[in-house]
């Protein structure tokens, strides 16, 4: 971070000042001064001269710093709707660059942690990531990812009621983790084990024994368990 503001504090008309304050920024994540981070991030924000491009980086970032941050914050559910808030304006202000649709979903994500102490965030966090996924030109991983957060929601809701409404839920939970873990749409293979994981575990517990044997043993065949 100390090499990267020298080169934009020092070198302040040259092309590379933007890109070595982003890096700057990333690297203050990395070593978890959040409040560096943000710092490098809302200057490139707010700079008029800072390309497009890097702007919008620059705000997914800062999001990302706020989420990250909650751990030292004593007020976390503030900061996971300031880190919502600050996607939601990647949505607003970038509505067509496919980045868009991993706000959508990190908007689902600060919405369910919101959802433990509000549960009716589950149903802004569903209303994300439902986004996310339908986002056109959105990647193979932000889409599982989202279903993966989907599936979540209605286990969650599934736990504040009883009955048949429960088990439509779980059930609902349950499609969208084979969904994943069945490669519709393509994802990689963190989201293949989650989503296979999570299937094997949701049939357990609707006694559907034999599709969580059979998903355990595919994901044998397949390698992706030990």
């Amino acid at each position: 971070e100390i090499q990267y503001k020298q080169l934009f504090q020092t070198w302040k008309t040259s092309p590379l000042a933007y890109e070595a304050r982003m890096m700057a920024g990333r690297a203050a994540v990395r070593w978890a001064k959040w409040d560096n981070a943000i710092e490098h991030f809302i200057s490139l924000t707010s700079d008029t001269n800072c390309p497009t491009e890097l702007q919008m980086q620059a705000l997914f970032a800062r999001g990302g710093a706020l989420m990250l941050s909650v751990t030292a914050s004593t007020n976390k559910l503030e900061k996971w709707d300031e880190a919502r808030q600050v996607f939601l304006a990647v949505t607003k202000l970038y509505p067509n660059n496919e980045l868009t649709a991993a706000a959508w979903g990190e908007i689902g994500n600060c919405a369910l942690q919101m959802a433990a102490t509000d549960p009716t965030y589950y149903n802004t966090a569903s209303n994300a990531y439902q986004k996310a996924i339908m986002f056109p030109g959105a990647s193979g991983a932000v889409r599982s990812q989202a279903r993966v957060g989907l599936a979540i929601v209605f286990e969650k809701q599934a736990a504040l009621t009883s009955g048949a409404a429960a088990t439509d839920l779980l059930k609902q939970g349950l499609e969208l983790y084979r969904d994943v873990y069945l490669g519709k749409p393509e994802a990689d293979g963190f989201w293949r084990r989650k989503a296979g994981l999570e299937a094997a575990r949701l049939s357990e517990l609707l006694n559907e024994w034999p599709q969580a044997l059979e998903l355990y043993r595919d994901m044998l065949r397949q390698k992706l368990l030990p």
